[in-house]
């Protein structure tokens, strides 16, 4: 179960720069060869959605933007993309499900499905349209795929920051 954090109890700046750090170094080193469809799982949209339902919408808001950049300039071309969907997943989490959520495995799982399906879908239509084909069937393997990866990555988070 975890606890909603207050705006005065804030991080331990150490353990979060690890987290990062280690998100990054999974996400881009082995998940790249972890690609089912050329699908690979966004840790970083699942660490924005820990942070927003878990410390205060303030420490969720700015992470957000802080991540989406950071990923935006080291590995995409994009700029502004990652961190704009994230900044909005970040809102909504924060703002109407953390007051009443207690985590479970099915809640977990459940928020982790809607928000990358939400952010699937938002940042194609914000950055890379693909139309056609792919905007049915994509959006839906990334949100499953991702999803099956929340169950460790909230373990983590929560092992280290809460």
């Amino acid at each position: 179960m975890f606890i909603r954090k207050t705006a005065d109890q804030a991080l331990n700046l150490r353990n979060f720069l690890v987290v990062v750090l280690v998100n990054f170094g999974v996400q881009y080193l082995a998940f790249r060869y972890l690609r089912i469809f050329g699908i690979a799982p966004d840790l970083t949209l699942l660490f924005v959605l820990f942070l927003s339902l878990s410390f205060s919408g303030t420490i969720g808001l700015l992470s957000a933007l802080a991540l989406g950049l950071y990923q935006d300039i080291l590995f995409h071309s994009t700029i502004g993309g990652h961190s704009i969907v994230y900044l909005i997943v970040a809102y909504l989490a924060s703002r109407f499900l953390a007051e009443r959520t207690e985590f479970n495995i099915s809640a977990v799982l459940l928020y982790s499905v809607y928000f990358s399906l939400f952010f699937s879908i938002v940042y194609q239509a914000i950055c890379a349209p693909a139309w056609g084909i792919t905007l049915l069937w994509k959006p839906i393997a990334f949100s499953t795929y991702n999803s099956l990866w929340s169950l460790p990555a909230f373990y983590f988070y929560r092992r280290e920051l809460v």
